[in-house]
């Protein structure tokens, strides 16, 4: 597929499927541009924030779901448990008829965390819109 005149870079860093439509035609809609290196450091320094605070609402989320059945778990496997839903299915593999319950509650803390980080990323983007809509840039 012919890349658009204004995206030659469109794909070469990965940043295509991350990146966004808007994101792309503003970097190259300056023919000298003169505003990218803000816009890159913008863009990676937001990046960077975002999975930070989806990481941290996403592995809170799934402790506190582990939580009430880690004092259950033998000490070699629960600290594996607590951090990691890869772990808690390999050991629930392991673990006899509980494995099931387990797997399934493993299963639901990570989704209630996705859920929740979802919703942080969410309220994160409505108060840009709204700082967008309400305080536009100065036009020189």
């Amino acid at each position: 597929m012919r890349q658009p005149q204004c995206c030659p870079h469109r794909g070469e860093r990965g940043d295509a499927i991350a990146g966004t439509e808007l994101t792309d035609h503003r970097r190259f809609a300056f023919t000298t541009r003169p505003h990218a290196a803000i816009d890159d450091a913008t863009r990676e320094i937001g990046a960077a924030i975002g999975v930070a605070i989806t990481g941290s609402v996403l592995a809170a989320a799934y402790g506190h779901g582990i939580d009430p059945v880690a004092p259950m778990i033998p000490e070699p496997a629960r600290a594996a448990v607590q951090d990691s839903l890869a772990a808690a299915i390999q050991v629930a593999e392991h673990a006899g008829p509980q494995g099931e319950q387990l797997a399934e509650l493993a299963q639901n803390a990570f989704l209630d965390g996705l859920q929740q980080a979802s919703w942080a990323v969410a309220a994160i983007l409505l108060v840009g819109a709204l700082i967008s809509a309400f305080w536009p840039p100065r036009r020189s």
